[in-house]
């Protein structure tokens, strides 16, 4: 079974705010917050189980990850 991933309209007006700020104001490694997050992702594709619970969520199986290296 395929796990299938979904990120939402918000989530991704939020991870391209951020990528747009970090890529102005940290030149060393502009692209930092998108490859952080595709690592991520792909760490989540073959385990699901990873990241926070976000409770009260309107979805269910809403999963929250905190990319360490950006602090973000």
């Amino acid at each position: 079974m395929t796990l299938r991933l979904f990120i939402t309209p918000r989530a991704a007006r939020e991870i391209r705010r951020a990528a747009e700020w970090w890529s102005v104001n940290r030149l060393d490694a502009p692209g930092a917050v998108r490859a952080d997050l595709k690592t991520t992702l792909a760490i989540l594709h073959e385990q699901p189980g990873i990241g926070g619970e976000v409770e009260n969520a309107s979805s269910l199986d809403v999963q929250r990850f905190y990319l360490d290296r950006v602090k973000y």
